[in-house]
């Protein structure tokens, strides 16, 4: 897992150089959508954030995302469940026409917080998936898009009044779109 984090943080950090893409070199944009958390818990929770990526090659680009939910989804309001995903992503792409489907790896880490024991807590894990999703391109500086993805939270722990605290691992599917601007 920690070389996994590693290399796509490598990749990542090369994006920031000048690009080999002939037709656009980076994009960022804003994403919103919906997501469930784990079979557990199928209540949806909205998921809202940012996203961008710089091109090494016109198939292949690497960048980063912060995604954050919102409160609706938690189970009850004694039983807080709220998360927020930063990590890094290594992209394919396939153009295509006025488009590009892509599909790529990601690996970040976990902010969760909840209450187990009635206590508020926080909990870091580590997570890693794929995602997968269509960008449209309205004009040669702005795309609009859909994404899904998939990320598995590997199980956290945090200390309590000298206590240590245990956080079964979940998972995240999720379905957003996104208004990209394209340099």
């Amino acid at each position: 897992m920690n070389g996994l984090f590693i290399l796509c943080l490598l990749l990542a950090l090369m994006g920031a150089r000048p690009s080999f893409a002939a037709d656009r070199a980076a994009q960022a944009g804003m994403i919103y959508g919906y997501s469930v958390p784990d079979a557990q818990n199928t209540n949806p929770f909205i998921l809202y954030g940012v996203k961008g990526s710089a091109f090494l090659t016109p198939n292949f680009s690497t960048g980063g995302y912060f995604l954050v939910s919102d409160k609706q989804g938690a189970p009850s309001a004694t039983d807080k469940f709220r998360y927020s995903v930063a990590g890094v992503h290594a992209t394919a792409h396939i153009p295509s026409g006025k488009g590009d489907t892509f599909v790529g790896l990601r690996v970040g880490i976990t902010k969760v917080n909840r209450n187990p024991n009635g206590i508020d807590s926080t909990f870091s894990p580590y997570h890693y998936g794929i995602g997968t999703g269509y960008d449209y391109h309205v004009t040669p500086y702005l795309s609009v898009g859909f994404e899904g993805s998939y990320l598995h939270v590997q199980p956290g722990k945090t200390t309590q009044n000298g206590n240590t605290i245990q956080m079964d691992s979940f998972n995240i599917m999720s379905f957003m779109i996104a208004v990209q601007f394209m340099l």
